[in-house]
């Protein structure tokens, strides 16, 4: 057996880059990457923070019944008619129109979807908010 011989070349380190901060530009915002590798950011709805994980998958912006109870208006039970598929199983959604303001780029009467928490585990916004 031959012990390893170690290596006379010198060790090349590379210092991990710095995780970006947000940015705001005329056309858009840059949201920095969270803890997890997701992008979380915190946004008004209707004048009330709530927490967003943003995912490239989802169709339309949309929040946990106990995150839309924040912002109103709460649809009633008659409301949820809209089949959707999630992550999580199928559920149905009611659809609901609010004000959303992520980074300071506002928009009204966005198309957006209030889901049965045990559908949804994370607000999103999804492709309705452009």
């Amino acid at each position: 057996m031959t012990p390893y011989a170690a290596s006379a070349a010198p060790v090349t380190r590379i210092a991990a880059a710095p995780e970006p901060q947000a940015q705001t530009g005329p056309r858009g915002r840059s949201i920095p990457r969270a803890g997890r590798g997701h992008f979380l950011t915190e946004a008004p709805i209707n004048g009330q923070c709530i927490n967003l994980m943003v995912d490239t998958g989802a169709s339309v912006v949309a929040f946990a019944e106990s995150s839309a109870a924040r912002f109103g208006p709460f649809p009633s039970h008659g409301d949820y008619i809209t089949n959707v598929a999630t992550a999580n199983a199928p559920s149905r959604g009611a659809q609901v129109s609010p004000m959303v303001d992520v980074g300071g780029l506002v928009l009204h009467d966005v198309d957006a979807m209030v889901l049965p928490d045990e559908g949804l585990s994370e607000n999103l916004p999804g492709l309705s908010f452009p």
